[in-house]
């Protein structure tokens, strides 16, 4: 969804966008802008690695670009087996493939300083800024209460709306001695299952932090989620898996990031995003 924008604005003097998909067909409104942002379409659920590989190489396809790399449901397959004559990965995997059939990475200078680019097997194309955003999306209109959220009246809010399996224990004990250092302040973080949150609520009280001053925040449509983070005051990143697309949601929204950059691709993301701005 971060790329939709992306296929739109392209020179179409000097490009013309094929779309292969493979994920599951939904027919959201999100997955018709894609299917209209691009100039050909292509449902390749049903197709065979070779066959996709095939197809592309049948449409002289010049340039084909990796949104998955090394992540759920991908089909890095397709690439091995030579899909056009230049490759690409970008956005879906944050690190290098590690693979000769990956001619390109794009990056930017944050996240892969020019002395790094030895740690990675593809070359490296800079971009001004890495992450693609949508400049079409609107801010949303819900206005959310403290209280709407269970939050005190009162005191500094910290959030993190990272995955939960990105907290490490390191990470959260920096959180538990910020909130430790500002008195009455309160964490709002996002959690997916009920296991997380009984883990967090006692490792926080491990570290001499009274559980209700970590709030949990639930799953919600994209217009509410935006909106959640209206109530917060700074939001806190976690390391070494950075926030992405989180980081730029809180920007979008006025909020301030605070970020701890690393070596690798995924501890600098946040950084970049903010360099951005």
């Amino acid at each position: 969804h971060l790329t939709a924008e992306l296929y739109e604005i392209h020179d179409r003097n000097q490009f013309e966008i094929y779309g292969f998909y493979f994920g599951p067909d939904t027919q959201d409104e999100m997955n018709l802008r894609i299917k209209a942002g691009v100039d050909h379409f292509h449902d390749v659920r049903t197709m065979s690695y070779k066959d996709v590989a095939l197809l592309a190489r049948s449409l002289e396809i010049d340039i084909a670009v990796d949104l998955g790399g090394f992540t759920q449901n991908s089909r890095t397959e397709i690439f091995a087996m030579s899909a056009a004559p230049i490759q690409i990965s970008y956005i879906g995997y944050l690190g290098t493939m590690g693979a000769n059939y990956y001619d390109y990475l794009m990056a930017d200078q944050t996240i892969i300083p020019e002395e790094n680019q030895k740690y990675y097997s593809e070359k490296i194309a800079y971009l001004p800024s890495y992450q693609v955003n949508d400049s079409t999306q609107s801010l949303p209109e819900t206005i959310f209460t403290r209280k709407d959220l269970g939050l005190p009246e009162a005191g500094f809010v910290f959030c993190c709306f990272n995955n939960t399996y990105k907290i490490t224990p390191t990470t959260f004990d920096g959180w538990g001695r910020i909130l430790e250092q500002v008195d009455g302040s309160v964490l709002l973080i996002y959690v997916d299952n009920e296991q997380a949150k009984i883990n967090l609520t006692k490792e926080i009280a491990l570290r001499g932090i009274d559980p209700s001053r970590l709030v949990f925040g639930k799953r919600l449509p994209k217009h509410e989620y935006l909106a959640r983070y209206r109530v917060a005051d700074l939001f806190l990143d976690t390391h070494p898996y950075n926030a992405g697309t989180t980081s730029s949601d809180a920007l979008r929204m006025g909020l301030p990031v605070l970020t701890c950059i690393g070596n690798s691709f995924a501890s600098r993301m946040a950084a970049s995003v903010i360099n951005a701005v």
